[in-house]
């Protein structure tokens, strides 16, 4: 063989064997992004499974929210409803009073007492 065919030869060896190493980094390349993407797509499915856990807590909460809400308005209507009872109560305690205090000084007069 000549000279520059052992050249090309070497040259062409040279290459083959880049193309190997560049192979080699792409495989391993490709296996790095592979178990990242599977590491990311766990990453994923965790946090999809704590933002359903945690949507799950928000409406309960929110029913909880709505449940106190009708609760105080209810309250708010029992104390509306009870302070007209205890105004009404105080009219016809006053209104006995009245009464009884008539009664009273009916009574006087008729035994003669002064009053």
């Amino acid at each position: 063989m000549t000279d520059t065919t052992n050249e090309r030869l070497d040259w062409t060896e040279a290459g083959l064997d880049r193309q190997v190493d560049v192979n080699a980094d792409l495989r391993t390349s490709v296996e790095i992004l592979r178990n990242r993407n599977e590491s990311l797509q766990a990453t994923v499915a965790d946090l999809r499974f704590k933002v359903e856990a945690l949507m799950s807590i928000a409406l309960q909460q929110q029913k909880n929210f709505g449940l106190v809400a009708e609760e105080l308005k209810q309250q708010k209507q029992d104390i509306s409803q009870l302070t007209k009872f205890q105004c009404n109560t105080n009219q016809a305690i006053d209104k006995v009073g009245i009464i009884l205090e008539k009664m009273v000084i009916q009574q006087s007069k008729e035994k003669g007492i002064d009053c």
